[in-house]
């Protein structure tokens, strides 16, 4: 059993506080990694959709109901419908494209009355972290292009017509008390490159925040 089985992601479980647990449809913006398996692990029931500059492994792919690769600095997104999507991810892309404000924007018209945007990326604060391998500070990553802030985001979401319900640093607790099991790694890390790995820790240090917005179900 994986830890992910125990303690979801975080954007995992502060998804399901605001959208439930239903068969949601899922617009994943950036889906690199394993966001779209741990994804499908959270919401088994879910229309997955996913977004990305590149094509994903076949394994990833498998578990994907519907891929578009795109650009997404071009704002082109009209193959995904207006108000067809429950829940709109953007977890650390914002900053891999300078008019990040702009795809969020272009974004959230897709939500359907009711549906939840999550959006996660390196805070300003990230700039005073030490570099670690993995990414701790922000320039740690070549292709980070732009900053942004709370303030930002939540603005870009109220002028988008959501209500903004949650946000700040991102704080995954059961990560932080656990975080002294990967002292040893650690220790390895800085032994065999020189560097902490930064794995593990995020949330310790505060390098990321996130905002949460929800469309209403009526005009107000």
């Amino acid at each position: 059993m994986k830890f992910s089985d125990i303690f979801p992601p975080f954007r995992m479980r502060i998804i399901r506080r605001y959208a439930g647990h239903g068969p949601l449809r899922i617009l994943d913006v950036g889906c690199a990694s394993s966001s779209p398996q741990l994804t499908r692990a959270s919401f088994p029931g879910c229309t997955y959709t996913a977004i990305d500059i590149a094509e994903p492994n076949a394994e990833t792919r498998a578990v994907i109901d519907s891929f578009h690769q795109m650009d997404i600095s071009r704002l082109d997104f009209e193959v995904i419908a207006d108000g067809s999507i429950d829940v709109l991810i953007l977890s650390h892309v914002l900053e891999h494209v300078s008019n990040g404000l702009d795809v969020l924007s272009a974004l959230l018209p897709k939500l359907r009355p009711g549906g939840v945007a999550y959006v996660e990326y390196p805070a300003i604060k990230s700039l005073g972290l030490p570099s670690a391998y993995n990414t701790l500070q922000f320039c740690d990553d070549p292709t980070h292009v732009q900053l942004y802030s709370l303030v930002d985001v939540g603005n870009r979401m109220l002028n988008g017509g959501l209500r903004v319900l949650d946000g700040g640093t991102r704080r995954d607790w059961p990560r932080i008390i656990l975080a002294p099991l990967s002292i040893p790694s650690q220790i390895s890390s800085l032994l065999k490159r020189g560097k902490l790995n930064a794995k593990g820790l995020w949330d310790i240090s505060g390098f990321a925040e996130y905002a949460v917005g929800v469309r209403p179900r009526e005009s107000v």
